[in-house]
């Protein structure tokens, strides 16, 4: 079979398996360098055949019959050994990148970024390199200059600027067949995230849930891209790894905040304190709480569109509860083994009282309460319930107080004016 013939067979078996370009260029340079460089092949072969031959000319009798057919048949039929090596990489990496597209990424390299990574039954391990990606994109109705709903074509890539994606207004996707079930909108500025579901008529602007997040800054791209592969523990930059892993494009990952190993009990607590702040190096740090929602809810193929804008959407920007120096598990984490699954916030100081009519009395005197991390959240303390000092009797007062873990704490004490 020439060259051109085995191109033209190659381009229909990837036409009908519909084999991806990167797939395809590797069979393409596969056939093309074994044509230009099939000489040169050859004599590699007949040197690493030379001491075969030695040893058969030096070997004894019996030795000789052994060898000999062995190295005559491999003389005679070096091209067809040849076609058999070239078929058997050519069909290896085909099986590589279906069942594991980011292993033949990591040996050819992607286009703008090299991504390594394997998955075991227990962990996934992920290598990732800064670099600028691509911009997938999607049908999307642009605010003031398309009324129209497109159709969504995943494969089109478009050349962004950054100028393009400050107003989230202009960049709501608006698709009507086979949505998934959310869109998410990355504010890289303010580093928040808002998730939203779509209405009656398939738009997304039904806010569902907003996270704080930690980005990149302009290590971050800016542009519309889809979810795709997804690591429940992942190795990142720096030694440092992430749980709930989903891709967003090239390098790009939501993640947890950072861990020193690939274990729970190993959470890096300054990381975990600068969530809200532009300090990671692309990739999108979240709690574990909200990394393992994304993985959970927001299937492959999720639209994710980031921006920078002065907004903080229509949820505001979640506060995330701050740890004590040398925490090694994140509070969020939903494991039973967290040592903060059972801690609560607390409020103090409050008791039953007895008061005189007249006194000079605060019912917030000496009441203090800290979260569940033991950070001072006194201000945060709502009151029900009101003493008159004028007017003896019985008075019955509640105190409440939540931390950012959504976790409360209440006291109900009476007052007595005497």
């Amino acid at each position: 079979m020439n060259r051109k013939t085995a191109l033209l067979k190659t381009a229909q078996f990837a036409k009908k398996h519909k084999l991806k370009t990167n797939t395809i260029v590797v069979l393409f340079a596969i056939i093309i360098l074994s044509c230009y460089f099939k000489d040169f092949i050859l004599k590699i072969m007949g040197y690493i055949f030379a001491p075969l031959r030695f040893v058969c000319s030096k070997s004894k009798k019996f030795l000789k019959r052994l060898l000999t057919p062995v190295y005559l048949f491999c003389k005679r039929n070096r091209i067809t050994i040849l076609k058999v090596e070239c078929t058997f990489v050519a069909v290896s990496l085909i099986l590589i990148y279906m069942f594991n597209e980011n292993y033949l990424h990591s040996v050819l390299g992607d286009e703008d970024t090299g991504v390594f990574a394997f998955t075991s039954e227990e962990d996934t391990y992920l290598h990732e390199e800064e670099n600028t990606v691509d911009i997938k994109d999607i049908s999307m109705n642009l605010s003031g200059k398309n009324d129209s709903v497109g159709k969504t074509d995943k494969e089109n890539v478009i050349n962004s600027s950054e100028d393009e994606y400050n107003n989230i207004e202009d960049i709501m996707p608006k698709v009507l067949l086979d949505q998934p079930l959310y869109y998410i909108s990355l504010n890289r500025a303010l580093n928040t995230v808002t998730i939203y579901t779509y209405d009656e008529n398939g738009e997304y602007n039904v806010p569902v849930k907003a996270m704080r997040c930690s980005t990149g800054g302009e290590k971050t791209p800016l542009g519309t891209y889809n979810l795709s592969d997804k690591f429940k523990f992942a190795t990142l930059q720096f030694n440092s790894y992430g749980q709930y892993c989903t891709r967003i494009t090239g390098a790009i990952l939501f993640h947890s905040s950072t861990y020193t190993a690939l274990r729970k009990d190993t959470l890096s607590a300054e990381d975990y304190n600068q969530l809200g702040e532009s300090v990671s190096h692309g990739c999108v740090r979240l709690t574990t709480e909200d990394a393992k929602w994304i993985y959970d809810n927001c299937d492959e193929g999720t639209v994710v569109t980031i921006y920078d804008g002065e907004d903080e959407g229509p949820l505001g920007k979640p506060e995330t509860i701050k740890v004590p120096e040398g925490t090694l598990w994140d509070p969020t984490d939903p494991d039973p083994e967290n040592p903060w699954k059972d801690k609560v916030p607390v409020i103090s100081g409050a008791s039953n009282k007895i008061v005189y009519e007249y006194d000079d009395y605060n019912i917030m005197d000496g009441i203090t309460a800290v979260d569940t991390c033991g950070n001072d959240i006194t201000d945060d303390i709502v009151v029900e319930g009101n003493v008159n000092m004028e007017v003896p009797g019985v008075y019955t007062v509640t105190y409440r107080v939540a931390d950012a873990l959504g976790r409360n704490d209440e006291v109900t004490v009476e007052i007595t004016v005497m």
